[in-house]
């Protein structure tokens, strides 16, 4: 790409409509062709994580949006022409602006944002809910069918200390939120 061009795209970000968000890249990536603003719209982003969920005992592994409700563009929308079609792409609800113009994010915002972004890619979330007291049949690991409440949880290394009785005595485990399933 010539220097040029590199030089005048910055990252904006995009409101869209909920769930939206692939209809706009899609509408967008189809407008650029349509217009042969390659050279102005360089890159359109759905950031993505992977989730990891336990549907009926089995680890189901699926991906969400990262920011709902919003994608990123790096283009050149000083160029009025292309700010014109972007901004009238179906189900964009708007930009992040400076009252009329749109507002490029800075270096360091961008940064951080592609850093979650690759951590999102690289560290699988697991989407639980758990609470103190629940109980819960373990299903993986030694102790597998043991039946057990939770008495601790750490979300931030998404282990439990789960209490089982085993041997007549109540035995604390710490398993990790894949190792356990809520009972109804």
């Amino acid at each position: 790409m010539p220097e040029s061009v590199e030089k005048t795209t910055k990252w904006y970000v995009l409101h869209t409509y909920a769930g939206q968000e692939d209809a706009v890249r899609e509408a967008l990536e189809q407008r650029v062709r349509a217009y042969n603003l390659q050279d102005k719209v360089r890159r359109i982003l759905v950031p993505r994580q992977k989730v990891i969920e336990i549907r009926d005992g089995k680890r189901v592994e699926t991906e969400r949006k990262l920011f709902p409700g919003y994608i990123l563009i790096e283009a050149d929308l000083d160029d009025e022409r292309t700010w014109q079609i972007v901004r009238t792409t179906p189900r964009v609800a708007g930009i992040i602006s400076a009252g009329r113009r749109p507002m490029p994010l800075t270096d360091e915002e961008i940064q951080r944002i592609f850093e979650q972004i690759r951590e999102a890619e690289e560290k699988p979330v697991t989407e639980l809910e758990f609470e103190r007291g629940e109980t819960v049949q373990i299903i993986d690991g030694p102790f597998t069918g043991f039946v057990g409440q939770i008495e601790d949880i750490n979300y931030q290394k998404q282990t439990l200390r789960v209490v089982v009785t085993i041997f007549s005595r109540a035995t604390p485990l710490e398993l990790s939120f894949l190792q356990v399933k809520k009972l109804q």
